[in-house]
């Protein structure tokens, strides 16, 4: 769906298909045989709600965050939807149903990924506004309101980060050691909004490398009975 475009970036003119080394039917091929194999694996030997989730996070991705990159900033928040449910279809397969805890797992994902998202696409906007797409920082000249989006959404991820421990699903040691993660996170984040350079965004983006894994490790280190 994309090859045109990413044969017009740098950072991915030389993937197999921008870079002409498999034919778009081939890929589509094999992404639709691996997409369908693994619902049906799943459904089969998982269970329905599992699969469901999974299928709801494809279509996202494919059907409505991949269309609408080209269209409006607004793609981003699909992007982000699509990548904070794979921690809910997770504790469907283990649980075998949902309730408070994978949504709260699924709100720090969405609030991560916006941040992370919008570092990278700083970085590289120029690539982006070479392949028409209209992503946030590509439109945003000044960068303005790009740095404090990625600031807003950090300074969200402090009230979503405690909320493990609020419904008991971590303990204290996670609520002493996320608050610290999600302070570093975002005082990054501040720092980028006063300078919008690109070392300023790759400071960003490294941080947002950093959180994720930390704050997981963390939080599976201080599971309280779930």
């Amino acid at each position: 769906m994309e090859r045109d475009l990413d044969a017009r970036m740098a950072r991915t003119r030389h993937r197999p298909l921008p870079g002409g080394r498999i034919l778009p039917a081939e890929a589509f091929a094999l992404g639709a045989a691996l997409l369908a194999a693994g619902l049906a694996v799943l459904a089969l030997a998982v269970n329905g709600l599992t699969a469901a989730l999974t299928g709801a996070i494809a279509l996202v991705y494919l059907l409505v965050y991949t269309p609408l990159k080209p269209v409006t900033p607004l793609s981003m928040i699909a992007g982000a939807i699509s990548g904070a449910l794979p921690p809910v279809a997770g504790w469907a397969a283990s649980k075998g149903q949902l309730g408070p805890g994978p949504w709260v797992l699924a709100g720090i994902m969405f609030f991560w990924q916006i941040t992370h998202t919008l570092a990278i696409g700083h970085l590289y906007r120029q690539d982006y506004a070479r392949a028409g797409m209209r992503i946030l920082p590509v439109l945003d000249e000044g960068c303005g309101s790009t740095s404090l989006q990625a600031f807003n959404n950090c300074l969200a991820l402090l009230p979503v980060g405690l909320l493990p421990t609020l419904i008991g699903l971590t303990g204290s040691v996670y609520l002493v050691l996320s608050t610290v993660l999600a302070l570093g996170f975002l005082w990054t984040a501040a720092r980028f909004v006063q300078d919008r350079s690109a070392p300023a965004a790759r400071r960003l983006l490294m941080a947002s490398l950093v959180y994720l894994p930390a704050l997981l490790a963390v939080m599976a280190f201080d599971r309280q009975g779930h």
